[in-house]
């Protein structure tokens, strides 16, 4: 009995060190990240892409909320902008369009749904797919079509990576499809004022 009370007491002894091994390392443990003009950013490693988290409070909410972007501010802050906050947050609906003779892929998409997400999430602003022109089927926006209520933005293949404002009408240029994702994570983290 005296046998089986001790290896009972070795066995709890153990589980409890266990336990406090896990919530040390699970608590002091912090995922690879910066700081960047006061908001958190970690970078989380998926396998075969890695995303970056930005911890923010919209509007002093108690509760953060999370932006989860292809690229961290620090990465995209040398993607050289215009000034275009006020040519997007004041129009009621965008439009994020693509040339259909630059041949785009998914990844291209991926810039257009990070800007699709963040602009609906955060500013309530509708945002809609369309190319440029010879569509057919397909809603048809270009820089022309930018007015008071509505508002587009291009991203386009071109040799430079930078956004540009053409009165009114927010232009993503980018090198290669990539820079476009990154492109769009500029003007993202531009909205939201984390890269002033």
């Amino acid at each position: 009995m005296k046998a089986e009370k001790q290896a009972g007491l070795i066995v709890l002894f153990l589980f409890i060190l266990l336990a406090a091994f896990i919530i040390i390392v699970f608590f002091k443990t912090k995922t690879p990240g910066y700081e960047y003009n006061g908001f958190d950013v970690q970078k989380i490693d998926l396998g075969n892409t890695t995303v970056y988290r930005t911890t923010m409070y919209i509007n002093n909410a108690k509760e953060p909320s999370f932006l989860n972007s292809r690229y961290g501010p620090k990465e995209v802050e040398n993607f050289n902008a215009d000034e275009f906050r006020k040519d997007i947050l004041n129009k009621k609906k965008l439009y994020a369009t693509i040339d259909p003779d630059q041949n785009l892929t998914g990844k291209t998409m991926i810039a257009l749904f990070e800007i699709n997400n963040l602009v609906e999430l955060f500013y309530g602003i509708s945002v809609d797919g369309a190319l440029t022109h010879d569509t057919k089927n397909y809603t048809e926006k270009s820089c022309v079509d930018v007015n008071s209520e509505d508002g587009v933005i291009w991203l386009k293949l071109d040799d430079e990576n930078v956004i540009v404002n053409e009165e009114g009408c927010i232009i993503i240029k980018g090198v290669t499809e990539e820079d476009l994702i990154k492109g769009a994570d500029r003007l993202i983290f531009g909205l939201l004022e984390v890269i002033k």
